[in-house]
């Protein structure tokens, strides 16, 4: 699951097993989140972050991932 926040405050859960577009985020669009399930969350937080989503990244260690949404 990816929670979003601005400002501390969540705007958006994801589910990527059971995505729903109401609500989604302008980062959202194009994402495949029906066929890829869970890659496309590390496509949303590497959309949203500019984070490129590397095995090594992947080892960690890691809390969250800070971005900036315009």
């Amino acid at each position: 699951m990816i929670a979003v926040a601005v400002d501390g405050q969540t705007v958006r859960w994801i589910r990527s097993d059971l995505y729903d577009s109401a609500d989604a985020l302008p980062e959202e669009d194009g994402l495949p989140f029906a066929d890829a399930g869970p890659q496309s969350s590390l496509f949303l937080i590497e959309k949203i972050t500019g984070m490129v989503m590397t095995p090594r990244w992947m080892l960690g260690p890691f809390m969250v991932a800070a971005a900036q949404l315009s």
